[in-house]
């Protein structure tokens, strides 16, 4: 998958701003977030819309954000999994 551009991530401007404000998180490039030294969010631009990859112990989870309820399911989920939560999260399996 492509790398996103800057613009691609405009509409998700407040999820950014939210997932910069959490400590457990590192920015290592535009939209790519890691805890510690392993990657743990990233975005990608597809046909069908933005969407975001959240690693959730050994499986990736998508969360789909064309739409405000996909976006704050996100901001509502990253701390749950930063937090060690495993279930009744959104998005789905990869």
């Amino acid at each position: 998958m492509a790398r996103v551009r800057a613009s691609d991530l405009e509409p998700a401007a407040a999820v950014l701003t939210s997932l910069r404000s959490l400590d457990a998180l590192t920015e290592r490039g535009l939209g790519r977030f890691t805890v510690g030294s392993a990657s743990f969010l990233h975005f990608h631009a597809l046909a069908s819309g933005l969407v975001a990859d959240v690693k959730v112990g050994d499986a990736w989870r998508r969360y789909e954000l064309a739409d405000a309820a996909g976006r704050r399911t996100l901001i509502r989920d990253v701390p749950r999994v930063l937090a060690g939560e495993r279930t009744g999260l959104g998005g789905r399996p990869t």
